[in-house]
């Protein structure tokens, strides 16, 4: 029965709906509380019990790797446990990608952290994408990212449980403006629309995670797919086991046998 339910809760493999408006909103305000209370509270409990399948000989923390970042073995414990992944593990892949893509995507951090300020960088010669993810703050912290397309001229909100900025509300954020004042996600995408002259907002309202534990994990798995060229609006949901193997190949990424 119990796995049952947790197939039953897992993403449909269509492709991700776009909106810049706010249709339906009532609809996944309502998926999102069912949802919570009868499935992703219940599959994160279960979660607690289990590890990723990755063998010590798929990567390599050496000496020096952990000279370069003292955080290795906490990152590889988070991942391999299917636990919440913390704001250091997503920044150690954010900034990895960011490396392994040439320049085509600068990594925004300051919106993982409480009480920094989020200051929108310049943007640097041959960035095609930029990546700025922020914490909602709530009784969970929930982590959800904005993407400047360049390319497209657009900006875009990716949030794995289907919701909109305009769902989040006045829902604040743990970091601040570069004011030092609390912020709101409609803050942030004003921000961004005036500094870089864009007006297009898309989002994603297709719920992706049926869980309360990977949203930092499947915001790594939306960042990669789209510096690999995927469109948004092609990045569709992965289930419990897929997001799981991709936790696998997160560690891989980051510390890679030579």
């Amino acid at each position: 029965m119990v796995n049952m339910k947790i197939l039953a809760c897992q993403p449909n493999p269509q492709q991700s709906s776009l909106l810049s408006g706010q249709e339906n909103a009532l609809y996944r305000k309502i998926r999102e509380i069912v949802s919570k209370i009868l499935c992703d509270m219940w599959v994160t409990t279960l979660s607690h019990f289990s590890k990723v399948n990755i063998s010590e000989s798929d990567y390599s923390i050496t000496h020096e790797t952990y000279k370069k970042d003292y955080n290795a073995h906490a990152t590889v414990a988070e991942l391999k446990r299917t636990r919440q992944v913390s704001t250091s593990s997503l920044i150690s892949y954010g900034e990895s990608l960011e490396k392994k893509s040439k320049e085509k995507l600068q990594f925004v951090t300051g919106g993982l952290f409480p009480r920094t300020n989020i200051i929108l960088p310049e943007k640097k010669e041959g960035t095609k994408l930029l990546a700025v993810p922020v914490v909602i703050q709530g009784l969970e912290d929930h982590i959800v990212t904005f993407v400047v397309d360049f390319a497209k001229n657009r900006i875009e909100f990716y949030d794995s449980k289907g919701l909109t900025i305009q769902d989040r509300g006045d829902a604040k954020l743990l970091a601040k403006n570069s004011n030092g004042e609390i912020v709101t996600l409609r803050m942030v995408a004003e921000e961004m629309k005036t500094k870089y002259g864009i007006n297009t907002v898309v989002q994603n309202i297709e719920k992706h995670q049926y869980d309360c534990h990977n949203c930092g994990v499947y915001v790594s798995n939306y960042l990669t797919e789209r510096v690999n060229e995927t469109k948004m609006e092609d990045i569709v949901g992965k289930n419990l086991a897929q997001i799981n193997q991709f936790r696998v190949e997160m560690i891989k990424a980051l510390y890679p046998v030579s």
